[in-house]
């Protein structure tokens, strides 16, 4: 599926959200307070495109910006999962596990990725970035010290020489489509 196919599907329905951060006290705090994707709720959909934004109990729409720990991880059906551009972390369990994800959408937001992010995700094939090939460059990725000369010769996509791999293979692997345009 092209990218421009994937924006214009519509949001994955019946998910989860929780708060980002305890606030305590006044539920005034609450009501504009950004959440995260907490549970996909049994959720069955193979393709999961996550909204950017939420309608909470009080009628206002807050930004979703995470992914609690877990969400994904061991999900043996999902294939695409397409995140929001709000997104500005995600753990080192996000994606570990789900061996049939082929597909991936990432916001520039994200500027980690933790060591074993895409554990067993050796099913990935591309990954479209919203920011820029430079920016793509300057995300950090978590490693053990393991540093690897000669990527390409592992089949690694990258340029540089200094990558190091914990975990994290498939996502080097993958090929990144640039600047796509995550807004509807």
């Amino acid at each position: 599926m092209e990218w421009n196919e994937y924006k214009n599907l519509p949001f994955t329905q019946g998910l989860q959200y929780a708060y980002v951060w305890w606030a305590g006290g006044s539920e005034e705090r609450y009501k504009k307070m950004p959440v995260c994707l907490s549970s996909l709720q049994g959720c069955a959909d193979f393709l999961l495109r996550i909204p950017p934004t939420y309608r909470n109990k009080w009628g206002n729409e807050v930004p979703v910006i995470r992914i609690r720990g877990k969400v994904f991880s061991e999900n043996p059906r999902i294939t695409d999962i397409l995140l929001p551009s709000g997104i500005e972390k995600i753990t080192s369990d996000t994606f570990a596990g789900c061996f049939s994800l082929k597909r991936l959408a990432l916001p520039k937001k994200i500027t980690l990725i933790p060591k074993g992010a895409f554990r067993d995700c050796a099913g990935l094939e591309e990954v479209y970035y919203e920011g820029s090939e430079e920016e793509w460059e300057k995300i950090q990725i978590v490693s053990q010290g393991v540093r690897v000369k000669q990527p390409q010769a592992l089949g690694l996509y990258c340029e540089r020489e200094d990558y190091a791999i914990a975990g994290n293979e498939p996502l080097l692997k993958a090929k990144v489509h640039f600047n796509c345009n995550f807004h509807q």
